[in-house]
């Protein structure tokens, strides 16, 4: 099949496997044609699969007012382009399939295509939403809407708080409401905190443009001081008008004239060279400084953020805001600032210069600016959105791999290494085709922008050539003479190198722009769970919580907990009981305030946790999980992780005391033996034991036990247990489990179903009362039963 470009003129790329009606041999054309009458065809694409997902041939053909599927001959789907919203193209393993959205939200499944045929599709989809003019970011929502709805996965849909506008993500900044020109004075605002290096740097920057206006100079000395008397000494046929000593005086003139030019040349290109080395010296630390503040305040932001942010944001598109943009927009200020500061002062330089010289020729010399700024703005715009695109695909691309890495063992436990290479080969893939798009945009700009200021170059070479030879006889006052040409076509030169410099620079502002705003979108984002200016640090907790009337939503409209009361006294141990999703983890993510209730508040000591500094709330609060997470490091490190000040007798004491301190003893290294990452070096019961002994340390006066014991065999279980029973003796303790044994020595026994309190009581007062609770211990007891 023969190679062809996009009809509407905007394609990036060249797909084989897209035809034109004269591309097609005359039969397969007159077959078409029999099917859709004379009705104009635009592009064909040919698929290597049946809609029903089977192999087999089908075609999309699409044309100025509809899209037809043909298979066998027979046109069994098609579409009117004024009933469609847009086209979709969803990813699957191994296949795709183009997917179009009607107009009253409905969709078609139109065609089914192998991944080798993926960018064939994805243009033919990218050409139909532009007739459409589809917005690309309610394109990107409705997409990931449509990929949630095929999973099963519960996506929310998230808004510009300002305009709302979708959005991909809670953090993502709004198109509409962002303007790039504050984002862009805001990245140089973290300049002025470094004003002193600024400042020196912008001297610097204007020192070396300054030097380099004089090579123009010295090349008009040289023709016209030391050269052209020579040349005006002879005359035709070479006879010299001089006698021999006026001309010998006059040729050694020439020589010492232009000994010292080349000195003059020869200390000025050193002293730019000095200039050229501390400008860009300074020009590095205050870049890498100001990246540094960038990366340690959106580092800090993020430890700032409540666990609600967490639950929205993919881990891996969170580490690519960190790493990625700021490293771009790093580049942007090492580079791109400190050339276009350069740039912008050459040119004015350079252009009072021109205007100084013959005010006409400059003028002439500048007519193509105008249309030079039109194709970058326009590039410009072009550029904003390509970028945009290639943040958001590299972001799901890290989110992947962060994703993949972090399940390692369930993916070579279900040996599905092959399926997460072609996942991510789709997705590297995406970012290739993003990229490529940059490319041909780029491709498209330079030369236009090189080709219209040579236009003034020509120019100037017309019109100063013309000057030249109409004043060759004129007095020196009015002459035009050559050195002067040749000075104003080197300012020229160096006019419109720094000019193109500039307006490429477009493209380094729009992607260091897109990087910063997603930067910034993350810095502005308000924590739900913070400190008020009145709230107040703990004094010595006893532990009293009370919890009053307490509902909470994760969702607008799905209550998660639904008017909870419970009274719970200073040093009592509380079980919470229920099946999953009864509400037990959200209530101790409250009191933790890990989220604020949507409504009724809970009260430490009497004080709503509100009006606590939540830093104090936390150091007040110890947790052990059912599946511990230790940092990589050593495992006195992770002991000792809430007490960085903590003794060895204390670490060694809290191991003890947790039953760690044996296995650790016969570690090789014992207690600077390294846990690797996530702990992976030791087995359940040493991590749950070393959460224990970090609890133990910290010495909490709450504690939280979430299912401790549920993932260990029972040797170990009565390990943990009688290190449990250490820890819990004179703390306020909220335990939950869903082994209902280890519940037994509880004071009180919560049950929660539905969100709400269903029964309270001791373990005896429960079986008694033959209610919920006891029905599930009649249900695990008849388990074990049956296990043995």
């Amino acid at each position: 099949m023969p190679a062809t470009d996009s009809n509407d003129g905007n394609s990036s790329s060249h797909h084989f496997n897209i035809r034109r009606p004269e591309d097609l041999n005359p039969a397969d054309l007159q077959s078409l044609r029999k099917l859709l009458g004379e009705a104009p065809i635009e592009a064909v694409v040919d698929s290597d699969l049946m809609v029903a997902g089977t192999y087999g041939q089908s075609r999309l053909v699409l044309g100025d007012e509809r899209v037809w599927v043909i298979e066998h001959g027979v046109v069994i789907r098609q579409v009117a382009l004024a009933d469609l919203a847009s086209l979709h193209c969803r990813e699957f393993v191994g296949n795709g399939l183009l997917e179009a959205r009607i107009a009253d939200d409905r969709r078609l499944e139109l065609i089914r295509y192998s991944n080798t045929m993926a960018d064939a599709f994805g243009e033919i989809a990218e050409r139909v939403n532009r007739r459409l003019s589809v917005n690309e970011d309610e394109l990107e929502a409705k997409q990931d809407e449509i990929a949630s709805v095929s999973t099963g996965a519960e996506r929310p849909t998230y808004r510009c708080p300002n305009c709302g506008h979708p959005l991909s993500a809670a953090s993502d900044s709004c198109p509409k409401c962002t303007s790039k020109r504050q984002v862009m004075l805001r990245l140089m605002r973290l300049m002025a905190g470094h004003w002193k290096l600024a400042i020196v740097g912008l001297v610097l920057s204007a020192a070396f443009a300054a030097s380099g206006l004089g090579p123009g100079l010295l090349v008009r000395e040289l023709v016209d001081k030391a050269l052209r008397p020579m040349e005006d000494a002879i005359g035709p046929g070479g006879t010299v008008s001089l006698t021999p000593a006026e001309f010998e005086d006059q040729r050694q003139q020439g020589r010492d004239y232009l000994y010292v030019i080349v000195v003059t040349f020869l200390a000025l290109i050193t002293v730019r060279g000095v200039i050229s080395f501390f400008r860009t010296r300074v020009m590095g630390i205050l870049s890498e400084v100001v990246v540094k503040d960038l990366r340690s305040n959106l580092y800090g932001t993020l430890q700032r953020l409540s666990l609600s942010y967490y639950d929205q944001e993919h881990t891996g598109r969170i580490m690519a805001r960190v790493l990625t943009d700021t490293r771009v927009v790093q580049r942007f200020v090492v580079s791109a600032v400190q050339q276009m500061v350069i740039d912008i002062l050459t040119v004015l330089g350079i252009g009072i210069v021109l205007f100084s010289i013959h005010w006409k020729l400059a003028a002439l010399a500048l007519l193509p600016i105008p249309a030079v700024v039109l194709f970058a703005h326009y590039f410009s715009t072009r550029f904003k959105k390509m970028f945009r695109s290639v943040r958001r695909k590299y972001a799901t691309l890290s989110a992947s791999v962060a994703e993949t890495l972090s399940g390692m063992r369930v993916v070579k436990s279900f040996g599905q290494e092959d399926r997460e290479i072609d996942g991510f080969n789709i997705k590297n893939d995406d970012v290739y085709n993003a990229r490529l798009l940059t490319v041909y945009a780029r491709a498209k700009f330079g030369p236009l922008v090189g080709w219209l200021t040579s236009l003034g170059v020509l120019a100037v070479w017309l019109m100063g050539g013309l000057l030249v030879l109409s004043t060759i006889t004129a007095p020196d006052p009015l002459r035009f003479t050559l050195g002067t040409l040749m000075l104003f076509i080197t300012y020229m030169n160096q006019f419109y190198t720094p000019l193109r410099r500039l307006m490429s620079l477009t493209e380094a502002f729009q992607e260091s722009a897109t990087a910063a705003e997603r930067v910034f979108s993350i810095l502005d984002m308000p924590s739900e769970v913070g400190d008020h200016d009145q709230a107040t640090p703990l004094q010595a907790p006893r532990g009293h919580i009370r919890i009053e009337n307490v509902s909470f939503s994760y969702k607008e409209g799905e209550r998660v907990l639904k008017n909870i009361n419970l009274d719970i006294q200073p040093g009592e141990m509380i079980g919470l009981v229920g099946q999953t999703g009864s509400g037990k983890s959200t209530l101790v993510s409250l009191v933790c305030r890990f989220y604020d209730p949507t409504k009724g508040k809970i009260l430490l000591d009497g004080k709503d946790l509100r009006d606590v500094q939540v830093r104090s709330l936390r150091e007040s609060i110890g947790m052990v999980l059912q599946d511990p997470f230790l940092f990589a490091g050593t495992i006195r490190e992770n002991i000792a992780y809430g007490r960085h000040a903590a003794s060895e007798v204390d670490i060694v004491q809290a191991a003890k005391a947790a039953n760690a301190h044996e296995f650790i003893m016969n570690l090789p290294d014992g207690y600077d033996s390294e846990v690797g990452e996530r702990g992976l070096m030791l087995s359940g019961g040493e991590k749950q034991r070393i959460s224990i002994a970090r609890a133990i340390l910290k010495d909490p006066a709450i504690l939280v036990l979430d299912e401790a014991t549920s993932a260990v065999d029972t040797a170990t279980e009565a390990m943990i247990q009688e290190a449990m029973d250490r820890l819990v003796t004179g703390r306020t303790t909220i335990a939950i489990a869903h082994r209902l044994s280890t519940l037994r020595n509880a004071d009180r026994l919560v049950v929660l179903a539905d969100g709400e309190i269903i029964e309270q009581g001791t373990h005896a007062e429960l079986l008694d009362s033959d209610g919920t609770y006891a029905r599930l211990c009649r249900i695990q007891a008849e388990f074990a039963q049956a296990v043995e």
